[in-house]
């Protein structure tokens, strides 16, 4: 026990006792020996808590180690990041970027900076980081080496520019192309530098035009709403009735496999479920977008007979009305810069279904515009919810935003909801095509002027080309009598697969709709039997 000098034997016995009692105790008995008196007003809370804290913290000292001084560890002390440290990082990833990376085209997701750089999608930022830990042991053994968690947080915050591309990101191969001939000039002369360097700019400016004249058009267009008091696509309304100008984009989104769980079962991605495609024509200025989802068994492909029934079916359901409109769209021959599609908005003049009708492409690899907002918006909420029907993917698209509408074009029993028609056969006996359609960017259809085209292969082009779309100028196109494409189905190859390897991933309400059982085979007809020729 505790001795203490001076002490009387008597007093030493009472210490002893009260020494056993308090080791005894429990650490909340030893923590009520520091409650004050109620009526002590001088009293503070946190002084007795500390107390209480101090207390215990002794009593559980003397009863597990004795009477022997208390060790305090010392905190660990924090190496702060050095100037020093964090230039040579800073100069590592910048060196490493200009070997390795691209210059930013212009577009890419969720980044507004034209001067950014871009590394390979397989390229990681711990990657990068295990190399500079290689080269700084090696060339610079004395020097500190920070960790990945430093490295990553310098990165991010002092060259935000620098970035490791995602593998869905489509870079313009004009831009990769010119870059790489930039990167590769260090030999060559003055003048084939400049030159090699101003092919770039060029491209570059004429992006950044084409991107320009789109925003202004947006932006012209949400005026336009704000005045008119137009907040929702509430159609039908006739068209030409509205003295105003309008603009709508228009694009297929990647096609989505469905039964779909949020949680997907590993087996499934090695078979095939059923497909849906995506097109979406968004007006900017409300803003809305109507998505036309489009069953397997609905489908007409992704030409343009498919484009133009939808673009038809969301002017006669879902316009404004408007007088004049300008539309833009992807680059891609197959669906939007052909014949057809340029017929189709002559038609539309000569009937004044529109009075002024402009058709605008983005540059190729340039292509992101306010449609793909709208799928990721969808994508995001698909990717984290069960869907498995049509109906299911419906209301995701309703749920997934504001703006979005989902517009089904037939239901997997075969009911067609958008008829799709063969405007091909339709328009192919009045008009003829564009030479060199492909070197055009602008096109623009007067209604005063019916079966003419102008054309324009940039947007600050002061020279129009102009052409007769018409074969005969007095044998116009009919307003109506298109002939309707009936969709083909599934085959009952395909719903015997469907409904051997996908229906037991469906839930029990949708089976039947989403993988019914299919028809019985039609009997083998019976093989005459060849009979063996006499000699």
């Amino acid at each position: 026990m505790l001795r203490a000098e001076g002490l009387r034997p008597s007093h030493q016995l009472e210490l002893d006792k009260e020494l056993e009692e308090f080791l005894d105790m429990d650490d909340g008995d030893v923590g009520s020996l520091t409650e004050e008196d109620d009526s002590d007003e001088e009293s503070s809370l946190p002084d007795a808590q500390s107390a209480e804290k101090t207390l215990i913290a002794i009593h559980k000292q003397f009863r597990d180690y004795g009477f022997v001084p208390r060790s305090v560890k010392k905190p660990r002390q924090k190496r702060y990041l050095q100037p020093n440290d964090i230039q040579r990082v800073i100069s590592f990833i910048r060196g490493y970027a200009a070997e390795y990376a691209v210059v930013l085209p212009g577009r890419q997701a969720n980044q507004k900076n034209f001067s950014g750089e871009v590394l390979s999608s397989s390229t990681t930022r711990a990657e990068v980081w295990r190399k500079y830990q290689e080269t700084s042991k090696k060339y610079e053994p004395d020097a500190r080496v920070l960790s990945l968690s430093s490295f990553r947080y310098i990165w991010k915050t002092f060259l935000p520019d620098i970035k490791c591309t995602k593998p869905m990101s489509d870079l313009c191969w004009q831009c990769q192309k010119n870059n790489y001939k930039v990167y590769r000039s260090n030999g060559l002369a003055e003048e084939e530098k400049r030159d090699t360097l101003n092919v770039q700019l060029e491209h570059l400016s004429l992006v950044k035009g084409e991107r320009d004249l789109y925003n202004c058009m947006r932006r012209d267009c949400k005026e336009i709403c704000t005045d008119q008091d137009l907040h929702l696509l509430n159609g039908p309304v006739p068209p030409a009735s509205r003295d105003f100008k309008m603009h709508y984009s228009f694009d297929f989104a990647q096609q989505i496999l469905y039964p779909h769980r949020h949680h997907q079962p590993g087996e499934i991605f090695f078979k095939t479920p059923r497909k849906c495609g995506i097109f979406g024509i968004c007006c900017e200025g409300i803003p809305e977008q109507v998505n036309y989802l489009v069953d397997e068994g609905m489908t007409c492909g992704k030409g343009s007979n498919s484009v133009i029934s939808y673009v038809h079916h969301f002017f006669c359901n879902y316009g404004l009305g408007e007088t004049d409109v300008d539309l833009h769209c992807d680059n891609c021959c197959g669906q939007n810069k052909n014949k057809f599609v340029l017929w189709y908005c002559a038609w539309r003049t000569i009937h004044k279904l529109h009075h002024q009708l402009g058709l605008h492409f983005l540059i190729v690899g340039h292509t992101k515009f306010a449609p793909d907002c709208y799928f990721g918006q969808f994508k995001k909420i698909f990717h984290k919810s069960d869907a498995h029907n049509l109906a299911d993917i419906a209301a995701m698209v309703n749920n997934s935003s504001k703006p979005n509408i989902a517009q089904l074009v037939g239901t997997e029993d075969g009911r067609v909801m958008v008829h799709c028609y063969d405007w091909q056969k339709f328009l192919q006996p009045y008009f003829r095509p564009l030479e060199h359609i492909k070197q055009y960017q602008h096109f623009r259809f007067d209604a005063n002027k019916p079966g003419i085209v102008f054309a324009k292969k940039r947007h600050n082009d002061e020279e129009e080309v102009k052409f007769q779309l018409l074969r005969d100028v007095n044998v116009l196109p009919p307003k109506h009598g298109f002939p309707t494409l009936q969709p083909a189905g599934l085959d009952r190859e395909r719903q015997a697969y469907l409904y051997k390897h996908i229906r037991e991933y469906c839930e029990d309400y949708a089976k039947d709709t989403t993988c019914p059982k299919p028809p019985p085979s039609p009997p083998s007809r019976p093989t005459k039997s060849k009979t063996p020729a006499r000699l």
